[in-house]
């Protein structure tokens, strides 16, 4: 069977394309999936062209990841590969011991221990399932649980932060963590750093996703960042493995699961072409609201929020706007939030509530 004669008969195996993306749509409950299989689609989804599209094909093609990691060139080209993805499939290290790859894939340093992550997994976001791309795995390192969390709120903008910018950010993501609202965004500095710092500074948790492997290496200057937020009770995700680096094309596929993971996004500041704004195009498309911050007209980082904001984003001015976009009530934040005061006046005034 290729391909094309597998998308003939994609809605008996729960697989449809959409029509405007041509992304593949899928029922993954549909697609086998063994216990025994873990490290195959592991492997398979390790290698450069065998993307979230295509793996659901082939080993609902094939039966198995296994099957598709052993099977011969002619075969995956005769399926509808092209010759150079067919390539590396047979070429591909961990062939030649699977079980050996997938243990240093999961622990590719001494004191990082990684979960791998498929759709078929109860801990696997039921967000990211939902929508169309979804990715066919992740690698989680620190707690997988909190990736199902309701309340998760993307907090993303531009790397060249201003003064503005980091006030406003750092204020809306400590509201949101005093109020146990658990803040995701990228690993990159300037806003995702303030608004991630802001949250563990207010004993929040927080979830960084990363364009390229879970390393030290792969992390460069954002590793200390990295190891504080798992430190602190959070989790790093990556669709990609320890031997991948960020690069400029990895990093659009991370926003989608930026958006992906939150119940909503806010942009704080950005240009208008920036990574924020694919940001809030991908959670567009995955049917979540999108806030902005209002900036000064006349600063080129506001030019993205406000440009958000003419065409419909909700406007964000405070810690509430967020929660109410969100659909977040009273029940959903715990009940009593937690504060800490930052001065003397403020724990008197505490002291007196």
């Amino acid at each position: 069977m290729t391909i094309n004669d597998l998308k003939k008969k994609i809605k008996k195996l729960g697989l449809t394309i959409d029509g405007d993306s041509g992304r593949v749509l899928v029922e993954w409950k549909k697609v086998p999936f063994a216990e025994t299989d873990r490290p195959y689609w592991a492997g398979l989804s390790s290698i450069d062209g065998v993307g979230p599209n295509t793996l659901p094909l082939l080993v609902s093609c094939f039966g198995s990841a296994k099957n598709v990691l052993f099977a011969d060139k002619e075969l995956l080209i005769q399926a509808g590969l092209p010759v150079n993805v067919a390539a590396r499939i047979v070429g591909f290290s961990g062939r030649r011991d699977i079980n050996n790859w997938f243990k240093l894939a999961l622990n590719p340093e001494q004191d990082i221990k990684l979960s791998f992550l498929t759709p078929k997994d109860k801990e696997f976001p039921e967000r990211l399932i939902s929508m169309a791309g979804c990715p066919s795995h992740l690698w989680v390192w620190g707690d997988k649980q909190i990736l199902n969390q309701k309340r998760i709120v993307a907090v993303v903008g531009t790397r060249k932060i201003t003064p503005y910018g980091r006030m406003v950010t750092e204020d809306l993501a400590a509201g949101l963590a005093i109020r146990r609202v658990t803040v995701v965004s990228g690993l990159m500095y300037g806003v995702d750093e303030a608004g991630q710092r802001a949250a563990l500074k207010n004993q929040g948790i927080v979830i960084g996703v990363w364009a390229g492997g879970i390393t030290r290496k792969s992390f460069g200057s954002r590793a200390r960042l990295a190891y504080e937020i798992v430190a602190n009770n959070g989790a790093v995700v990556s669709e990609f493995s320890f031997d991948k680096y960020p690069f400029k094309g990895t990093f659009p596929a991370r926003n989608r699961i930026v958006s992906g993971l939150a119940a909503g996004v806010v942009i704080t500041e950005g240009a208008i072409k920036s990574g924020s704004l694919i940001t809030a195009d991908c959670a567009l498309d995955q049917g979540k609201p999108v806030g902005a911050v209002p900036g000064p007209i006349t600063s080129g980082l506001s030019e993205g929020p406000n440009e958000l904001l003419k065409n419909g984003a909700i406007p964000i001015t405070n810690v509430s706007d967020i929660l109410e976009m969100c659909g977040f009530t009273a029940k959903d934040l715990g009940g009593s939030i937690s504060y800490q005061p930052k001065n003397e006046t403020e724990k008197r005034i505490l002291k007196f509530l």
